[in-house]
């Protein structure tokens, strides 16, 4: 990213990481929002996300490209497909990259910027590592929700393979 498009800094309270914070508390059960912990992670998290802007139908991601960084949303839409077969369209809060990242190293789906673009907010796979050795519950919340995706994944690929 340019200088520019990481220079503001990330509100840890703002639409986007209380909507982040919102998917992965909630899908993995946690419900003190306001513990010292998870408000920590987010602090620690916003401080290291860096804004990249996105143009219309830019490919972030091809399956099976080398995963180094976490995105999460923070305006526009991207489309997350395999094939010719949509599988997620990503908004405000939502994100990728942890799937890779936890799981196996490299995208298992294509992601691209939808008909408007998008802002994302961006973190490297070392500073978000970084932010797991301090808050080891960001990773059990990243496992949770990439396990939720894989299994999406999986699922509809089964059930398309016993339709034919």
């Amino acid at each position: 990213p340019s200088a520019a498009a990481g220079s503001s800094r990330v509100d840890p309270h703002g639409d986007c990481m209380t909507r982040f914070a919102s998917t992965l508390l909630d899908t993995s059960g946690v419900s003190e929002y306001d513990a010292p912990e998870v408000k920590g992670m987010w602090t620690a998290m916003s401080s290291l996300l860096q804004r990249v802007p996105v143009a219309a139908g830019t490919v972030m991601c091809r399956k099976g490209d080398s995963c180094s960084n976490f995105f999460v949303v923070e305006s526009g839409h991207l489309l997350m497909s395999v094939g010719d077969r949509l599988v997620q369209k990503l908004e405000v809060g939502d994100f990728f990259g942890e799937l890779s990242l936890v799981f196996s190293g490299t995208y298992l789906m294509d992601v691209a910027a939808g008909d408007e673009g998008a802002t994302l907010l961006e973190l490297s796979k070392k500073d978000l590592l970084l932010v797991i050795e301090s808050y080891p519950l960001l990773y059990e919340l990243l496992r949770d929700q990439a396990a939720i995706i894989y299994n999406k994944i999986n699922c509809e690929d089964d059930e398309e393979g016993q339709a034919q």
